[in-house]
């Protein structure tokens, strides 16, 4: 993927995020947020502290700990089990 793509799609994912969250303190996932994390973990090079922040977590480990909730799985070895083998 190139830079191109790459910010496009970020932003193409944050818009649609936006659109359907709110950007308060998150204590349960809005509706739009579980699909949004994951397409950013596919088609995004982005860090997991980014993405963090994208969603308004106030930190990674409380990102990693929403995702871990929903997916059973760290959002790290989730990416990871994105790449083909």
């Amino acid at each position: 993927m190139n830079a191109t793509h790459a910010r496009a799609s970020i932003s193409l994912v944050l818009a649609l995020w936006a659109d359907g969250a709110s950007a308060v303190a998150q204590t349960a996932p809005a509706p739009a947020e579980k699909p949004v994390a994951r397409a950013l973990l596919e088609v995004t090079d982005l860090g997991i502290g980014e993405i963090a922040l994208a969603l308004a977590y106030s930190t990674h480990a409380a990102f990693d700990a929403a995702f871990r909730r929903w997916s059973g799985m760290s959002p790290q070895k989730w990416r990871m089990a994105l790449q083909p083998r």
